[in-house]
C-alpha cells in the first residue's frame, strides 16, 4: 500500500499564518494611493475601504481556517483523482485532520490517502505527486480570468474566489515548496523519480507562489477597497471681475460677479 505525502500538525499553523497575513495586507491601504491624479485635470482620487464593507471584513477573518480545512481536502482529492486515472485503486481516503496509528503510535494526520498495489513506475508517481500542483496552477490561472473579466470586486462571488481560487492553491503551494524535504515531501518524490535536481523544482514552485501572491493582493485590494473621485472646480466661491468696455454709445467699466 503506498502512502500520500502527510502533513504535521505545525503546517497546519504556518497555512493560517500565511492565509491571515496575505488578506491583512491586503486590507492596508498602498503607500502613495491616498491621492492620485486620474486625469490631467482638476481631479483627484483616494483609496478607502469599500462601502458597505463590514461583511467582507468579516468573511475575510473567517476565510484562513476554511482555506486550511479546504486545502487539505483539494490536495488529497487530487492525489486520489489522479491515482485512478493511472490506474491505480484508492482503498483508503481521508481528506482532513484525524488520528491514526503508526509505528505504534498514535498521531495526528492531516490528510491521508492509501494505495492498492504494489509501488508503481516513474510514469504513475510522478503524475500522482504533481497533481495538487497542476490543480494549484489550473485555479490560479482560472481564477484570474474570471476575476479579472467576468467577476465585478463587489460582487458577492468575489470573495469565494479570491479565497478558494487565488490564496488557497498559492499557500499550497508555499507550503509543499517550503517546507522542510522529507522522505513524503511531494517535491521531493517528483526528484527523485524524474532524475530533476530539487533546487529546480524549489526555485520554479518559488516562482510561482511569489506570483500567486501578487495577484491575491492585487484583486484583494480591488475588493476590499474602492477608489473615489475628489471633484474640485477653480470656479468655486465669490468671484467679482472688472473689465474696461468702449462701445459707440458709452464708454466704461463692466463688472462681472460669480457668486
Amino acid at each position: 500500500m503506498l502512502k500520500s505525502p502527510e502533513r504535521s500538525l505545525p503546517m497546519n499553523w504556518l497555512i493560517a499564518v500565511l492565509s491571515f497575513v496575505v488578506m491583512s495586507v491586503a486590507l492596508v491601504e498602498p503607500a502613495g494611493a491616498t491621492e492620485t491624479k486620474l486625469e490631467p485635470t482638476a481631479t483627484s482620487s483616494h483609496w478607502q475601504l469599500r462601502r458597505g464593507s463590514t461583511p467582507l471584513v468579516v468573511t475575510s477573518l473567517l476565510a484562513p481556517p476554511l482555506i486550511v480545512l479546504n486545502g487539505f481536502f483539494e490536495h488529497e482529492t487530487s492525489h486520489a483523482f489522479m491515482a485512478t486515472a493511472v490506474g491505480i485503486k484508492v482503498v483508503e481516503f481521508k481528506p482532513y485532520p484525524h488520528m491514526s496509528d503508526r509505528a505504534g503510535e498514535r498521531q495526528l494526520f492531516l490528510g491521508y490517502v492509501g494505495f492498492a498495489g504494489p509501488k508503481p513506475g516513474p510514469g504513475k508517481i510522478i503524475p500522482i505527486a504533481a497533481a495538487p500542483y497542476i490543480k494549484d496552477v489550473a485555479f490560479m490561472a482560472a481564477t484570474e480570468l474570471v476575476l479579472d473579466n467576468w467577476v465585478k470586486p463587489d460582487s458577492l462571488a468575489a470573495i469565494p474566489l479570491l479565497a478558494f481560487g487565488l490564496l488557497g492553491p498559492t499557500v499550497d503551494l508555499a507550503l509543499n515548496t517550503f517546507a522542510p524535504s522529507s522522505t513524503t515531501n511531494d517535491f521531493r518524490v517528483i526528484a527523485e523519480q524524474s532524475g530533476l535536481p530539487l533546487w529546480s523544482l524549489k526555485v520554479a514552485g518559488g516562482a510561482v507562489t511569489a506570483l500567486g501572491v501578487w495577484r491575491t493582493v492585487h484583486h484583494a485590494r480591488r475588493i476590499f477597497w474602492e477608489q473615489v473621485s475628489d471633484k474640485t472646480s477653480s470656479t468655486t466661491g465669490v468671484q467679482i471681475s472688472v473689465v474696461p468696455e468702449l462701445a459707440p454709445g458709452h464708454t466704461g467699466l463692466r463688472v462681472i460677479g460669480r457668486f
